[in-house]
């Protein structure tokens, strides 16, 4: 598949750092296909098995975030790409722009203390939580603070657990006994949120494997 970066506005931003990955829906462990991104924004991904993808970008730093997704003529920003009866000729375009939001905040465990070391999530709304590149994370430092860059402009739901696994919350029957404790968070381009969080409780979350 060959493929091109677009950037939609000024930023500082090297096409050469830029990386773009076909994950396969439902495994984020294995499989898929990379490639980096020459300095005129075009790239290559070889190898591209029949399957079903989303496309994430890696190298993006600042306010930088991925904003839309064409194969073709189609707009598959949230629909990702159907390959599963084979890989159809096109051009994948990627288009980049310098004007993510933040979301920062403090969270406080169940004594009204700061919780240091909790672990916060960002959640997309519930229609594109299986866009594994929507998600974010953070850990709050000692005095239970966190911040959040990159952030792609849309409604989120955010979360704060003082232990938890490792990707847990992409398992929506992990997720389900939490949903009530998210605090919503709607992010505009370069808008700034602000979160007081309660860290959910580590006994809530711990399981006997």
């Amino acid at each position: 598949i060959t493929g091109r970066v677009v950037l939609d506005g000024k930023a500082d931003l090297q096409f050469t750092s830029v990386n773009v990955f076909l994950e396969p829906k439902g495994n984020i462990v294995s499989g898929g296909a990379g490639g980096p991104t020459q300095q005129d924004g075009t790239f290559q991904l070889h190898n591209v098995a029949a399957d079903s993808y989303q496309v994430n970008v890696f190298g993006l730093s600042g306010n930088v975030y991925l904003k839309s997704v064409r194969f073709g003529d189609a707009d598959v920003t949230d629909a990702g790409l159907d390959f599963s009866q084979g890989v159809p000729a096109g051009e994948l375009t990627v288009i980049l722009r310098p004007s993510a939001g933040q979301v920062s905040g403090a969270v406080q465990d169940d004594k009204q203390q700061p919780a240091a070391g909790a672990q916060v999530v960002l959640i997309p709304e519930e229609a594109k939580r299986s866009i594994t590149r929507l998600y974010r994370t953070a850990m709050t430092d000692q005095s239970g603070n966190f911040v959040m860059k990159g952030v792609p402009p849309g409604d989120y739901k955010i979360f704060a657990w003082e232990q938890v696994e490792q990707n847990a919350w992409q398992d929506p029957d992990f997720l389900k006994p939490f949903e009530s404790r998210g605090e919503t968070v709607s992010v505009k381009e370069n808008s700034v949120e602000n979160k007081q969080l309660k860290a959910i409780p580590a006994e809530e979350t711990k399981t006997d494997r």
